[in-house]
């Protein structure tokens, strides 16, 4: 958990008064996007006495393993840990959800093994003395992806490969999209996975509704924007990025 929230910087705001949670997620260079939730949370915490943000976690037993879960679950990027045998320890629902579209590179497992290696020599850091990063592009969908693996040595030593997705919809104001043709916040979603290339069951899997609800969504998106299809769309929604918004 260490490893998760000093590389993703995550912050966890806690009411003492309440133990309402609230938490904010960023990958480093997907800040900017998270900058409005940021803001709210900011807000939120301006109310509360004696709030801090910085990381919390102070949390009772009980409440600790809901938390961490909670977290691990909802940010906006794959976690996968491998033993020494190449084992999956752990991995989290973003990463379940990508490993369903794609396959992990040959490229990450290779580097898992030699990481396993370095370490059985104690030879880590001279083998690997910086951060090690990979980027992708898979057949058929256009996201870029970026793949960061970190080391942990020890008594008990593990890998971790974290998964970000570098997505078209990150590129498109879809709150100003939104706002401007009255599309629902489900609609939205549904939008926001089109633009990333997923087909109508990857999306019913990821919001978990039915694949027949996410066709009347997109007939009501169709509808809303004008367009005919799915790349019509994309199309329409790429060029209207590029003009700026009004004042």
């Amino acid at each position: 958990l260490r490893v998760v929230l000093q590389h993703h910087n995550i912050y966890c705001f806690e009411n003492l008064s309440n133990y309402r949670l609230r938490a904010r997620t960023v990958a480093a260079h997907h800040r900017r996007f998270d900058e409005t939730a940021y803001l709210y949370a900011q807000r939120v915490l301006a109310r509360e006495r004696g709030m801090s943000l910085k990381c919390r976690m102070g949390f009772d037993k009980e409440n600790a393993g809901d938390v961490i879960e909670f977290i691990l679950n909802i940010i906006p990027v794959g976690v996968i840990v491998f033993n020494s045998d190449l084992d999956v320890l752990f991995s989290n629902r973003q990463a379940d959800l990508f490993s369903k579209r794609h396959h992990l590179p040959d490229e990450i497992t290779g580097l898992c093994r030699r990481a396993f290696d370095a370490i059985s020599l104690s030879k880590v850091e001279e083998l690997f003395p910086g951060e090690i990063y990979l980027q992708k592009r898979f057949e058929g969908c256009p996201s870029n992806w970026s793949f960061r693996v970190h080391i942990r040595d020890g008594a008990r030593p593990f890998v971790a490969v974290f998964i970000v997705e570098e997505a078209l919809s990150n590129r498109i104001d879809l709150n100003r999209i939104r706002g401007r043709f009255r599309l629902t916040r489900r609609e939205t979603d549904v939008l926001r996975r089109v633009l990333n290339g997923l087909k109508n069951t990857d999306i019913a899997d990821e919001l978990e509704i039915s694949g027949q609800t996410v066709k009347d969504h997109l007939s009501n998106i169709y509808m809303k924007l004008g367009v005919e299809n799915r790349f019509t769309l994309v199309s329409f929604l790429s060029t209207l990025a590029e003009t700026p918004a009004a004042d």
